[in-house]
């Protein structure tokens, strides 16, 4: 998702006519999924990838907000309307200020408050990465702990990086 699209209704894989609900909705989501996935994924028998795999999940959520809230702020909608056009508006709108600071708090609440990644220990002690049979691939490279700070960083770093673009 490019920072030059400067219209905050248009984003990939988006399916309301109000995005950031939809983008809180999702990471209410994933909060959910998280909590939940010890006593959902955790059988007598599996291997506790199954639980990483649904904690990985997860991530994708979190980057969607980070880049769909972004856009409010100091966005600008972007219309196609010709001039006479029933109902039709001119090219550029400024998202109005309540938008922009709905926009702000779903940032602030979701991705940089203190407790917004504050995980149970039950499941950060469960996300064992895939150790190969045959030691090939990737085992040498992967750390065995699970990188939370990265992960909370490059969210963090997308919501900071389409703010602060100059594109």
């Amino acid at each position: 998702w490019s920072t030059r699209s400067i219209d905050p209704h248009c984003n990939l894989h988006d399916l309301t006519n109000d995005p950031l609900f939809f983008a809180e909705h999702k990471v209410t989501l994933t909060r959910e999924l998280w909590r939940n996935a010890v006593d959902k994924f955790e059988q007598d028998g599996e291997r506790y990838q199954k639980i990483m795999a649904a904690f990985q999940t997860g991530w994708r959520s979190y980057r969607e907000t980070a880049m769909i809230a972004s856009k409010y702020i100091g966005g600008i909608y972007h219309y196609n309307h010709h001039v006479s056009d029933p109902g039709g508006k001119i090219p550029y709108e400024v998202v109005p200020a309540a938008e922009q600071r709905r926009a702000v708090k779903l940032l602030r609440d979701l991705l940089f408050a203190a407790d917004a990644f504050d995980l149970p220990a039950e499941l950060l002690n469960r996300l064992q990465p895939e150790q190969l049979p045959d030691f090939s691939g990737s085992v040498y490279r992967q750390p065995i702990d699970y990188p939370l700070h990265q992960k909370v960083l490059g969210v963090q770093a997308t919501a900071l990086n389409r703010l602060y673009s100059r594109d």
